[in-house]
């Protein structure tokens, strides 16, 4: 996933998004599958776990050890508080020259999550004398809480940002990875724009009447939509994210007389953690905060990636190796990853202006 900075420079003349004390309440509810999947060498998506790892033949070793999928059903309340005003110094183009100071919000944000999950499960481990057995468990997850703070800084665009962004080193660029984008401020007919990794095209569809937290207001809908035609099971992750560099070798190929390198695969920066692979929907938006949404989502989460080969190190016990660099000719990338499958609503039950 090549990310391309959509971001103007946020100038010195822009204001806190958000007023000192302000409070609002977003109530989710949500449904969703997470499926555990395997590509190699570029193929098609295998629903797995990874492999067994060892055994008498490389075919063993090679098996899947199973399949894992979650379906959760859940509710989440997040209240958000602006606690303080701020100035974030770093552009948010790379490259760019201009320091001025950006002004941003502080908030403080408390969640709530209950839900509940069915995990179904596919085992493979061919030392039993029944190698493969299923199980399914029934979960009621305990009501869940945490507390967090984030920046919200606004201009051409609505961005939010980790606090520890503040104090990172002026002299460098905010990576894009540490900048999520909301939304377009003050938006007007016919502005398009997309997301960080170019997959979820925004467009604005004017002004609409909304009731929320006891209010009417007039507010901005976006429509969401895939910017391009997606491969099934989130395949794209082999082409999007990973890609291959060299690292050069000390030892000179006697041959040609010239420095020798190996490859190694890397993980695009907007790859890492748990990101948004595609989303369509609908987002009503009301002085930069989402106040509405229904959408559904594809969310990755890249668990390995490497390249693998497998060795017979002892007679009839193959084992398999990876690393993160082609150290044996015969070895071929591979990634490792769950996709969710999200389905969203969210409604806004609360909203304190000082």
């Amino acid at each position: 996933m090549r990310t391309l900075s959509i971001f103007p420079l946020l100038m010195a003349c822009s204001s806190n998004p958000y007023p000192l004390g302000f409070q609002f309440t977003a109530d989710i509810e949500f449904s969703q599958t997470t499926t555990s999947f395997r590509i190699v060498n570029g193929g098609e998506p295998e629903e797995s776990v990874g492999v067994v790892g060892t055994g008498e033949t490389q075919s063993i070793a090679a098996s899947s050890a199973g399949s894992r999928l979650v379906t959760a059903f859940g509710q989440q309340q997040i209240l958000s508080t602006v606690v303080g005003e701020t100035h974030l110094s770093h552009p948010l183009v790379p490259n760019e020259d201009d320091f001025d100071k950006i002004p941003a919000s502080v908030v403080q944000e408390r969640r709530r999550t209950a839900s509940y999950s069915i995990v179904d499960e596919l085992f493979f481990d061919p030392s039993l004398d029944t190698p493969q057995y299923a199980l399914t468990t029934y979960t009621d997850d305990a009501v869940f809480t945490d507390a967090g703070y984030y920046g919200v800084a606004a201009d051409e665009y609505v961005v939010r940002f980790d606090l520890g962004t503040l104090w990172q080193d002026f002299e460098e660029d905010v990576d894009l990875s540490e900048v999520e984008l909301l939304t377009r401020n003050e938006p007007e007919d016919g502005d398009v724009w997309a997301s960080e990794n170019g997959n979820v095209l925004y467009i604005y569809g004017g002004e609409t009447a909304l009731n929320f937290a006891g209010q009417a207001e007039k507010v901005d809908k976006v429509e969401m939509f895939e910017a391009t035609y997606f491969l099934p099971e989130g395949a794209d992750v082999f082409t999007q994210c990973l890609y291959t560099g060299k690292i050069q070798v000390d030892e000179t190929d006697s041959e040609t007389n010239e420095d020798s390198s190996i490859d190694t695969l890397l993980l695009d920066n907007g790859c890492k953690g748990s990101f948004t692979h595609t989303k369509v929907g609908t987002q009503l938006w009301y002085k930069n905060v989402l106040v509405s949404e229904e959408s559904t989502r594809q969310i990755i989460f890249i668990t390995d990636y490497g390249f693998e080969w497998y060795e017979e190190r002892e007679p009839n016990n193959w084992t398999r190796v990876t690393s993160v660099t082609q150290d044996e000719p015969n070895a071929v990338p591979f990634v490792e990853y769950t996709l969710t499958e999200r389905i969203e609503t969210q409604k806004t039950s609360k909203w304190i202006e000082p």
